[in-house]
């Protein structure tokens, strides 16, 4: 029977490393590898590395932006999730990774028996004598391992990997999600300045035209022109105020929607407003970049640890044919004196 269990332990230490799971083999590209020999663009595909390692504060140098995407990182709660996210995965390829190992229990006990001073004449008298009164102390240490599976097929080490990989994927959405709060916190932000310099000019328009329709109606009075004239000039005037309102609705939605990015009101000690054409932003980008910064994308590797893990997942299925061998020990001692354990 020790030999037995012997050579059962040999083969799970032997086998332990194999898995049933398909080798995994990255998808080919449906892009060119290289750029053309005579394009203009080899030149600017040298600097792809400094490019896809810009940060978020070089590019975006405006100190109202910078400091309204830091409020937006510390408070999206979308961003939180993701986060948290991130922490489960981990916490269940830790899960995953410790079914390899066995698992120890351990028990500690303490029996105190004090025993009646009456006793029995015989088996099976019911008179009883009187006796010594005996106090019994019992020690108890006991230690054992309860169904640790032998991974003779790879069952327990494909959903490791699997686990793994989707904690890879959550990493990488978190890093997306990241991104995408940066960018739209971005895209908000200039389109309000976009509005803003759109309605004063709207305004500036209207103070023009209101001008103009001013000295028309006292040329009308006077009968110098048309009641066509007249009109013309009013219609521009009203064209003016309702360019006004819509600019005022677009800037005040861009607002709006800003504040829900930063997730609180906007603070009063921001930086002073800079109009667009002093935005700092970095303009000297390549006017080409080659395929492989696709497999730097968050959204593209998130979307490959997913299929690995998938691909692990077919791994531990296929395991799951096999029967399980499963390995339980317990050992323990008792004592009536605790040196004596």
């Amino acid at each position: 029977m020790n030999k037995f269990f012997t050579i059962i332990a040999f083969i799970g230490l032997t086998v332990t490393g194999c898995t049933l799971a398909p080798k995994y083999k990255q998808p080919a590209p449906p892009v060119a590898q290289t750029w053309p020999e005579n394009s203009a663009q080899n030149d600017s595909s040298q600097k792809t590395n400094a490019v896809a390692d810009i940060g978020w504060r070089e590019f975006f140098q405006d100190a109202r932006l910078q400091q309204l995407i830091g409020l937006a990182l510390t408070n999206n709660r979308d961003l939180r999730v993701a986060v948290l996210n991130v922490e489960v995965s981990q916490a269940q390829y830790r899960i995953a990774r410790a079914n390899l190992f066995p698992q120890v229990d351990g028990t500690a006990g303490y029996n105190r028996q004090h025993l009646s001073k009456y006793q029995l004449l015989s088996p099976g008298q019911t008179d009883l004598l009187p006796g010594q009164s005996q106090l019994e102390k019992q020690w108890s240490l006991g230690i054992g391992t309860t169904s640790y599976e032998l991974d003779l097929f790879g069952r327990i080490r494909s959903l490791k990997a699997q686990a793994l990989e989707n904690y890879f994927a959550t990493e990488e959405a978190q890093r997306n999600a990241h991104i995408a709060l940066i960018s739209e916190v971005a895209v908000q932000y200039l389109t309000e300045l976009q509005y803003g310099e759109q309605l004063a000019v709207a305004q500036s328009t209207l103070a023009s035209v209101q001008s103009a329709y001013d000295l028309n109606k006292q040329s009308y009075d006077v009968g110098n022109i048309s009641e066509l004239d007249l009109r013309t000039a009013e219609a521009q005037v009203e064209t003016a105020k309702v360019s006004i309102a819509n600019y005022d609705q677009l800037r005040q939605q861009a607002d709006h929607a800003l504040v829900l990015l930063v997730g609180e009101t906007l603070p009063t000690n921001l930086p002073p407003v800079q109009p667009l054409n002093a935005q700092k932003l970095l303009t000297d980008l390549p006017p080409g970049l080659p395929s492989d910064l696709l497999q730097r994308r968050p959204d593209i590797l998130e979307a490959e640890h997913q299929l690995k893990a998938a691909n692990a997942n077919i791994g531990a299925a296929r395991a799951a044919f096999f029967p399980k061998i499963s390995i339980t020990a317990d050992a323990g001692v008792s004592s009536q004196q605790l040196g004596q354990l």
